[in-house]
């Protein structure tokens, strides 16, 4: 009961009234079956297990073309503004901007990758071809090649 106007016992215990005791959530009492040992390597999993996650692309159309562009010349893909880069991309593919119309564009900080999903095989193989592009007055070679089929991982 808490200090202060004086109420019954029926009035405390009357529908509208909570234990704020029963909102708490219960300490976990069960084990991982893991030796007390395993704890590091534990630690170490789950680090590969996020780093793996974060690794991983968003699902992407199976019909699609795949190409992976890992840039060069220190450019940061985590810091790269996508519409920045697609630009001077679709530049240097020779390409019109309606080509990327359809292409899904993704960026991979973890693995310092753009991927680039499009239905389109000719688009795909110009990106492919690039080699450098010019990004902020500033040339940075480029390493792109057509992925294997969506059936794989």
């Amino acid at each position: 009961m808490v200090h202060g106007e004086a109420i019954t016992e029926e009035e405390a215990s009357a529908p509208g009234w909570i234990d704020a005791i029963r909102r708490r959530a219960k300490p976990s009492t069960t084990t991982t079956g893991k030796p007390a040992g395993a704890r590091f390597g534990a630690q170490r999993t789950g680090a590969v297990t996020r780093v793996a996650a974060a690794s991983r692309l968003p699902p992407l159309p199976m019909d699609h073309h795949r190409v992976i562009i890992r840039p060069g010349g220190g450019l940061d893909v985590r810091r790269c503004n996508k519409l920045k880069f697609l630009q001077p991309l679709l530049l240097a593919a020779r390409l019109p901007p309606t080509a990327a119309e359809e292409d899904i564009f993704c960026t991979n900080g973890t693995q310092s990758i753009f991927v680039i999903s499009t239905p389109n095989l000719q688009t795909a193989e110009a990106y492919a071809k690039v080699r450098g592009i010019v990004l902020m007055e500033r040339e940075h070679p480029v390493s792109a090649y057509v992925a294997a089929s969506g059936t794989t991982s």
